[in-house]
């Protein structure tokens, strides 16, 4: 098996830069944006690390990112 490796520092600048960004319901808060920012923001950062994306709306400002790690081998 492959030991993956974390590289703690940009973790922490991952986290930081997602947590700056407003992503609470609109539904339960006038000045709530939807996940559509952190959506756009994990989908461009995943495609720097060559990972498929997959955006995934549900409605306006509401939108999931899927983040496809393709394998090796069958299935």
């Amino acid at each position: 098996m492959t030991e993956i490796k974390i590289d703690n520092e940009n973790l922490l600048t991952l986290l930081k830069e997602l947590i700056r960004i407003n992503s609470a319901n609109p539904s339960l808060s006038d000045e709530g944006n939807g996940e559509f920012q952190s959506a756009q923001y994990i989908g461009e950062y995943s495609k720097k690390l060559d990972l498929g994306i997959h955006y995934q709306k549900i409605e306006k400002g509401r939108t999931n990112v899927i983040v496809i790690l393709k394998g090796k081998g069958g299935c």
